[in-house]
């Protein structure tokens, strides 16, 4: 059962992986077989990660590390699961000291290509969900170091999922800075090994973030139909975990293409999901979009400013500095279309401020052509 894991998590069959694990689970407490017992709830915090119920993956992983509180093979992987987990929590400071934990064991040259059991190399993955934390911290020169050396590590060991992995992720760094042709050129590189290796368990989000890559830098026609395939193949895999950020990105770009009620339909999908799974960062982003619809519609700017201003109370107790910038932006947006020109001005220059200092050129553009015309 245990080795049944590695094919049916890539394959993306979740409800028979659980099913296996479960099993699994039983037989070794029956025996009282620890290390096999701290195996199965390792395998299972990845799971319930991956079917967005983090909760449960955080309290699998501590009772892991209960079971086995001195293998540190075991622990080292279980952290890596519970840093995901609290990485989707949007408990990025979490995130980043569990998943450290875990890459100071892995950064010992005899650990650096293992797998220690599971689908892909430890040392890559750590590095992978930590590009993804500093991504929404907007510690992009962090990132984009410390992916570099995961991308490494992955094409020295010829590993194909775990340089998917490193190079999807690296690819959403680019896309949230902004840097819209590297993000596409990562993210197609990890789309083409995931369909060449058969990796059904990325292809999603992969297929997410480059669609909306795609979307971001005028694609449309190319970008929207691979978002729409992203959300297809969440809702049939059960793929719960990030979807509410796959859903954003959607609505987004259906918001960008003018078809709004879509844009709210999915939008509205996605502050559900984000929180049903307690996705504080997703719904954060979720709000700030759900604010451009409502602004798009020429509804009620009160209801398009609460749920900015939800959004930044979200964003600025997550230290979430990308989308704060952009929600300055939106907010600017707003009050220069109300007319309200000294408000817009604050809002638009600070949006420039906090762009320039995380060196995001195409959003210091976007918000320097709105403060231009303001000033104009």
């Amino acid at each position: 059962r245990l080795d049944l894991r590695y094919p049916l998590f890539l394959l993306c069959q979740l409800e028979v992986l659980h099913r296996s694990l479960t099993q699994a689970e039983a037989i070794a407490e029956r025996i009282a077989d620890h290390k096999r017992l701290g195996r199965v709830l390792n395998f299972l915090v990845g799971y319930y990660s991956v079917i967005g119920d983090h909760t449960r993956a955080v309290e699998s992983g501590e009772r892991a590390l209960r079971v086995n509180p001195d293998d540190m093979e075991l622990n080292t992987v279980t952290r890596y699961y519970m840093g995901a987990a609290f990485h989707h929590m949007g408990k990025y400071d979490q995130s980043l000291s569990t998943l450290d934990e875990a890459l100071s064991v892995v950064k010992d040259q005899r650990f650096e290509h293992e797998r220690f059991g599971t689908a892909t190399i430890i040392s890559v993955i750590c590095r992978t969900w930590l590009t993804q934390c500093f991504a929404q911290l907007g510690e992009f020169k962090k990132g984009i170091s410390i992916a570099g050396i995961g991308i490494r590590i992955a094409e020295e060991s010829e590993h194909a999922y775990s340089l998917a992995y490193a190079s999807c992720s690296l690819g959403f760094l680019y896309l949230v800075k902004g840097d819209l042709e590297l993000a596409i050129i990562s993210l197609e590189r990890s789309q083409k090994i995931c369909e060449s290796s058969e990796i059904r368990v990325l292809t999603a989000q992969v297929g997410s973030n480059l669609g909306y890559a795609y979307a971001l830098s005028g694609r449309l026609n190319d970008g929207i139909p691979l978002l729409e395939k992203a959300n297809e193949q969440s809702e049939a895999i059960g793929r719960k975990g990030g979807w509410a950020l796959r859903l954003t990105w959607l609505a987004h770009a259906s918001l960008l293409e003018g078809r709004r009620s879509a844009a709210r339909e999915h939008c509205q999908h996605a502050l559900a999901l984000a929180g049903a799974g307690g996705e504080r960062g997703y719904q954060a982003w979720a709000l700030k979009v759900l604010g451009d619809i409502v602004q798009e519609e020429l509804a009620d700017p009160s209801e398009a400013l609460d749920h900015y201003n939800a959004s930044m109370k979200l964003a600025t107790e997550l230290a979430m500095r990308p989308l704060q910038a952009h929600i300055h932006l939106s907010r600017g947006r707003l009050h220069s279309r109300e007319k309200q020109v000294e408000k817009a001005k604050t809002e638009l220059s600070l949006a420039v401020t906090s762009y320039r200092s995380m060196e995001m050129p195409f959003w210091i553009d976007a918000a320097g052509q709105e403060l231009n015309t303001l000033v104009h």
